[in-house]
């Protein structure tokens, strides 16, 4: 029999026998095995488990008997000692003890240079064949691995007497729960870390490793607020091309810490990367309430499978830390379904569990809480256009609305009535076409479409229900960029509202912000900017300046005033806005929005420096990779690789989401066609301005705005290609545009006016007066005035001059 066979014959027999009572095991193993010696080593085994805490614990695996027969090996061996030499460190003093070696603290003396390690030499004695393989694996994983908040290798190798040893990175700092509390951070600086240490294992996750330790004492912080993960001591390779394929998910050897442990570890299962999600869970858990999520008492495999597989801890928004501030709802969520014992009903992966953070920290909806309409229609009070939901969530959402109604409105003496009804519109809503008959599927606007209908038909007689589902339908088609349907709905729910509320109350001031928002996506933006003001006012009456709701619209406004050029006014509003957020709690979502609005408005009146300021610091803060809008401005400083950076995969992401095209995927094709014109990639700029403005023809209006912007790089690209006539005439037909918006002032119709005076340069005739420091609606149609004349042959001596940089 090989030695794998035999192994696997030992694994076989030992999870039988521990299924049975401890009177009856050695009969079993008489009547089943008669190899003496494998009966000793699964009776060895069996008396082990009986003592948990020698084999369960890494920290603690210092005696028993089977570490005793591996250190009758050692006779004769001395352990290192401080100053000693190991191969080309000296050690200087020890760190700590584990399950596998001790730690010191080495400096290099032999080489050109000084550098200081954490050295982990294995136990005297520990040496077997098994703990061999482990130390190496251990060394093979942290060569694999190179992410900044994971801890580096720097060195491996043996002593003089053959005893393996790993060098890392010495990180110098504190336990992270320890950091958290000493330094007092708050609900989201502890999440700030917690995302770092997730990314690390993420990054672990897809070189097919997982950690399977996940615990504080594994995460320091250095005093610079930098996060590394410790210690893959025990982790395991997920290659199917592993040496020691799944040996240590076996029963066999279970090497883990109780209090960190998934269930899936303490029952003896495969290990997946679902456990690190666990372990997360318990982590999180730990730095938001300062307590542990599992208690093990006794020490019993049958108390330890007890704690960890069937206890459940209370939510950890009832148990926080006294210092820290409030949080209850979605922070509870994430962290409970980290938490479920099932492996299959965690996170999918840790990418997930880092969205969802990320999520709460923007005060986003996240993907692990039911899509409830309340629940949702509160959480996206805080976002804008860019929340990207996919088609098949809309249509969900608005099956779960019209359910939530149920709930909500049925009554003692009236459920069957209202079951039967909600039976009937859901069967309405989602009956499918025959597909002999139809070409093709319904999508979410046909989805939505319909639930309009049935609202409409069937909910005459509840206004309050009605008005509310309008709302969010109305919201979930600009979501969908079908923005005349979304003013038409939201327009309904205002009417319902307002007779059944009041002109003046909040309801009706929520209805009029998502109708601004739909407006103003719209392109229409004078009545996008008296519903946006005219809500605003109500809710600063009704709920005051600091409350989230009149915040949210404040911001929002700015953004629109941005769209129109407004840019002094925009930036008005937006920078007390911005100082009032700052420094408060609970914020992040509108604190990210402000600063990227407010970055917009700086990048396009030319303070590049003050504008990049923001953006980083959004991005950071939110820990999101740049935005679309800050590539616009690494394009005006000329750092063209960055945008590059941020403008590729952002197209590709949108594509994805929306299955397709969307005005967001044109509006990054816009920023892309800007990008290619300056790398003097011109022929691709072309194409790119030509798709997004192909699809805007697809989802907008012939008068939106964005039309007349993309013309105007139209035009610029096509006088750098030397095509001066094309040139002249998309510029003219963009400032046709924009004079007919009222948006003469935008800074894309100064990017119109500057191209059509180089034309005339190029043209070898004088030019307009300087655009740049036009300031009034007045100036810029005087001096396009001079441009056209010139074109028809007339002369005005004023020389042109290029305005200031913008978009």
């Amino acid at each position: 029999m090989s030695e794998a066979d035999r192994r696997a014959r030992v694994d076989a027999l030992f999870d039988r026998a521990l299924d049975l009572d401890e009177a009856a095991r050695e009969g079993f193993l008489r009547s089943a095995c008669d190899d003496a010696s494998m009966q000793a080593e699964i009776l060895e085994l069996l008396r082990l488990v009986a003592q948990p805490s020698s084999i369960l614990d890494p920290d603690r695996i210092v005696e028993g008997p089977l570490w005793r027969a591996i250190a009758a090996g050692s006779e004769g061996r001395a352990e290192p000692r401080e100053g000693e030499r190991v191969g080309p460190w000296r050690l200087v003093r020890e760190l700590g003890r584990g399950g596998m070696g001790t730690v010191f603290l080495a400096e290099r003396v032999e080489g050109r240079f000084q550098q200081r390690a954490a050295l982990k030499l294995l136990h005297l004695g520990a040496d077997s064949e098994e703990m061999l393989r482990r130390f190496e694996r251990e060394r093979q994983i942290l060569a694999s691995l190179g992410h900044a908040h994971i801890a580096r290798l720097l060195d491996g190798g043996c002593t003089a007497d053959g005893r393996p040893f790993l060098a890392m990175e010495y990180v110098e700092g504190r336990r992270i729960d320890r950091y958290c509390d000493e330094e007092r951070l708050d609900v989201d600086a502890r999440l700030a870390l917690f995302v770092c240490v997730a990314r690390a294992l993420e990054h672990a996750h897809r070189n097919l490793v997982i950690h399977r330790d996940v615990k504080p004492s594994n995460i320091v912080v250095t005093g610079e607020g930098e996060v590394k993960l410790l210690d893959f001591g025990i982790a395991k390779l997920l290659s199917p091309s592993a040496a020691d394929g799944d040996a240590l998910t076996r029963t066999v050897v279970r090497v883990l810490t109780p209090e960190y442990a998934s269930p899936e570890q303490v029952r003896g299962e495969p290990v997946t990367t679902a456990s690190d999600v666990y372990q997360l869970g318990l982590l999180l858990y730990e730095l938001l309430t300062g307590t542990r999520a599992q208690h093990v008492e006794g020490t019993s495999p049958q108390a330890l499978e007890r704690a960890v597989c069937e206890g459940s801890p209370g939510p950890p928004g009832t148990r926080r830390a006294p210092a820290l501030s409030p949080f209850r709802g979605d922070l509870d969520t994430i962290v409970l379904h980290a938490l479920r014992k099932e492996p299959a009903r965690r996170y999918a992966s840790v990418g997930d569990l880092i969205e969802d953070i990320e999520r709460y920290r923007r005060g986003m909806p996240i993907r692990a809480r039911a899509d409830t309409w309340v629940y949702r229609s509160g959480r996206f009070a805080a976002r804008h256009r860019a929340a990207l939901l996919g088609t098949g969530i809309a249509a969900a959402v608005v099956a779960v609305a019209l359910a939530s109604w149920t709930g909500q409105r049925s009554r003692a003496g009236r459920e069957a009535e209202r079951a039967e009804q909600m039976e009937r519109l859901l069967g309405e809503l989602f009956l499918l076409p025959n597909p002999r008959r139809d070409a093709t599927l319904p999508n979410a606007r046909d989805y939505i479409a319909r639930a309009v209908t049935l609202v409409q038909r069937d909910l005459g007689a509840h206004p309050v229900t009605r008005g509310r589902l309008l709302t969010d339908i109305g919201r979930n088609y600009a979501v969908l960029g079908a923005y005349p349907a979304a003013e038409e709905v939201l327009g309904q729910a205002l009417s319902i509202r307002e007779q059944h509320f009041g002109a003046e109350s909040t309801e009706v001031a929520d209805t009029l912000v998502w109708l601004g928002m739909a407006q103003h996506y719209r392109g229409r933006y004078p009545q996008a900017e008296a519903s946006l003001r005219r809500g605003l006012r109500i809710q600063q009456q009704l709920l005051g300046d600091d409350h989230f709701k009149p915040t949210s619209t404040a911001i929002e406004l700015g953004d629109l005033l941005h769209s129109r050029g407004q840019l002094a006014e925009a930036e008005a509003l937006l920078r007390p806005v911005l100082a009032r957020l700052q420094g408060r709690d609970g914020v992040a979502g509108l604190l990210f929005a402000c600063r990227s609005y407010l970055a917009n408005v700086l990048r396009d009146r030319g303070a590049l420096g003050a504008a990049e300021s923001l953006y980083v610091q959004a991005a950071a803060d939110a820990d999101v990779a740049p935005s679309v809008d800050h590539a616009r401005l690494l394009v005006l400083k000329g750092d063209l690789a960055g945008a590059e950076r941020v403008l590729v995969p952002e197209l590709l992401r949108l594509r994805r989401v929306y299955a397709g095209d969307h005005p967001l995927t044109a509006q990054c094709l816009r920023h892309l066609g800007h990008l290619r014109m300056e790398q003097g990639r011109l022929e691709e700029a072309e194409a790119s301005l030509a798709e997004a403005q192909a699809i805007f023809a697809q989802w907008l209006e012939a008068e939106h705005p964005m039309f007349a912007r993309t013309r105007a790089a139209q035009a610029e690209v096509a006088r750098r290609r030397g095509r001066t006539q094309d040139a002249s005439r998309l510029a003219h037909e963009a400032l046709d545009r924009f004079e007919r918006l009222g948006l003469s002032e935008h800074p894309a119709a100064l990017d119109a006016c500057h191209t059509l005076g180089r034309v005339l340069l190029d043209l070898g005739r004088p030019a307009a007066e300087p655009l740049g420091r036009c300031q009034t609606v007045t100036r810029l149609e005087a001096a396009r005035r001079q441009l056209l004349d010139y074109t028809r042959g007339r002369s005005v001596p004023v020389p042109f001059r290029a305005p200031a940089p913008n978009r």
